[in-house]
């Protein structure tokens, strides 16, 4: 396709293909009634939920970086065929150019982190534009054990007893 180029389309017929398209490129069908299907959008953001309690806090510093995506098939991973995006400095994320239709907007949780707010999924309109579609995540803090050998010791005032942390 050409960068910058107009092209006029004409769609005779059955046009319930576009409804069940997985992609639908930046235009919006036309007919002698006006636009057949008009797009959408999906936004939101991404943020460090530093007391985990799912609300963007003041203090709580966006999270930038993280791979976005909409999981078409529903099944928890991002697939290669499928739309994804990356969160900006700002933490945020946006989709463009959507049909109608229920949307699975997942991340790709990343090791040590753990979700505390996230969408379950979202019903995308004719022309609509769903904002606040956001994930809120946790870092996970080390477990840290702790082993004392002997685990008893009889005061005598010249044996120590011993603490092994390990992280």
């Amino acid at each position: 396709i050409l960068e910058g180029a107009a092209f006029d389309f004409l769609v005779t017929g059955d046009e319930s293909f576009i409804t069940n398209a997985a992609v639908v490129a930046d235009f919006v069908l036309q007919s002698d009634q006006g636009p057949v299907r008009q797009l959408g959008s999906i936004s939101g953001y991404k943020w460090n939920d530093l007391n985990g309690n799912a609300i963007w806090d003041k203090g709580e510093q966006a999270l930038a970086g993280w791979e976005i995506y909409i999981d078409s098939n529903n099944n928890g991973k991002s697939d290669d065929w499928e739309l994804s995006t990356v969160t900006d400095a700002s933490g945020q994320y946006t989709f463009n150019d959507l049909g109608t239709g229920e949307y699975y907007i997942r991340e790709d949780l990343q090791s040590g982190w753990q979700q505390t707010a996230s969408p379950s999924s979202v019903i995308l309109g004719a022309g609509e534009t769903l904002k606040d579609i956001n994930f809120g995540n946790v870092l996970l803090l080390p477990t840290i054990t702790l082993a004392v050998s002997p685990n008893t010791v009889t005061e005598d005032g010249t044996t120590n007893l011993v603490y092994t942390f390990t992280r």
